[in-house]
């Protein structure tokens, strides 16, 4: 599935005073509104996407403003990927009459009801995804690091032929190890190689814009808050909506670095269209970690520790990104250009919400 970002689209309705012409010494006043699109999902306890809510399901603030809300649409995520080739007949297969039999040349093979009426698989729509590893270079991290580097295997084999993967490191600086590729073998590489200053896997010769060419216009990003920052700036001009799982520990580099660097990580990541999935790489629970769970919560990730059960982490980010998604259009109540907190909640009404289990997971903010 796609990644879990708001998507804003700039509709302009124009409401004018009369269809005829106004006199000159009036004023006649022009009001444009803006549909908003907010994408995201809602899970359960076991971060199993919950399908079928609808508008009444929903609260919607913008601003702390209580605003309606136009439609809600769910799209299903994919479904399970089958083996790529069917048994053929040979060692250890037995050939059934039907296959065995030649066909006539001049008799073409007529369909039988059962594959009349199965309906064609429609092919996933491929998606985008950003793998960034934290390292600390004096290994005060690497059991935590190590561990993830296996998950990060294990979810890069999970992904549709399709999906794209790029793979970027942070030491002491940001560094693409893999521009984006379907190649799973060179993802593998990168992602092995995080800690190599020369490994450098050049993107799909059709991929057209590329990870690298944009990463090189943010200089030298040597520190975790100017990482994010250039990944942000990197993506935006890449089409589609991106999803970013962060294996790494902290978001700050000093005491306030991160008060001060945070507004601007947040514009560039949301304004690429990219959710941030967070995976503590740490041995323990820590006050660092409330840094990642926000930038996970505002552009509609979730945050997981991995140092209990780091299967069940990476199969949970799994889980959410593949089973759908809604999509809530509403009209933006503000008319004051810039940024604006939005907050979907469940209504009390909501069997999600009244069974204990739904977490809406939605963008914080918007732009418009």
């Amino acid at each position: 599935m796609a990644t879990r970002l708001g998507l804003i689209l700039a509709l302009g309705l124009s409401a004018q005073a009369a269809p005829h012409a106004a006199p000159q010494d009036q004023v006649q006043e022009r009001v444009t509104v803006e549909r908003i699109i907010l994408r995201g999902d809602v899970v359960d306890r076991f971060a199993r996407p919950i399908p079928g809510l609808g508008m009444s399901d929903f609260r919607l603030r913008v601003d702390g403003q209580e605003t309606p809300i136009e439609s809600v649409d769910w799209y299903p995520g994919r479904p399970p990927r089958k083996p790529t080739a069917a048994p053929t007949a040979g060692k250890g297969v037995r050939a059934s009459p039907a296959t065995a039999a030649p066909a006539r040349p001049d008799q073409a093979a007529a369909p039988s009801p059962e594959t009349e009426a199965a309906p064609r698989e429609q092919e996933p729509e491929p998606q985008l995804y950003v793998l960034l590893f934290q390292w600390e270079i004096a290994a005060q991290k690497d059991v935590g690091f190590m561990r993830m580097v296996r998950q990060a295997l294990q979810f890069s084999d999970s992904r549709s032929p399709q999906d794209r993967i790029a793979v970027l490191g942070f030491g002491s600086s940001l560094r693409v190890l893999q521009d984006f590729t379907r190649d799973r073998a060179a993802v593998r590489r990168g992602i092995l190689d995080v800690r190599s200053a020369s490994h450098s896997g050049t993107a799909d010769a059709d991929a057209g814009a590329t990870m690298a060419e944009y990463a090189t216009a943010c200089g030298r990003a040597d520190s975790i808050e100017q990482a994010f920052i250039c990944i942000g700036n990197a993506l935006r001009p890449i089409p589609g909506p991106k999803t970013l799982l962060f294996f790494g520990w902290t978001l700050q580099t000093h005491r306030f670095s991160l008060r001060e660097n945070y507004p601007s990580m947040l514009q560039a990541i949301e304004s690429a269209h990219t959710t941030v999935y967070a995976l503590d790489v740490s041995d323990g629970s820590h006050a660092l970690a409330a840094g990642l769970k926000r930038l996970a919560v505002d552009t509609g990730g979730t945050y997981q520790e991995t140092f209990d059960f780091p299967d069940l982490a990476r199969r949970r980010v799994e889980v959410t990104v593949d089973g759908g998604y809604y999509e809530i259009v509403f009209r933006n109540p503000s008319t004051q250009r810039g940024w604006h907190g939005v907050q979907v909640e469940l209504t009390a009404a909501s069997e999600a919400t009244t069974s204990g289990r739904g977490q809406p997971n939605f963008p914080r903010w918007f732009q418009n």
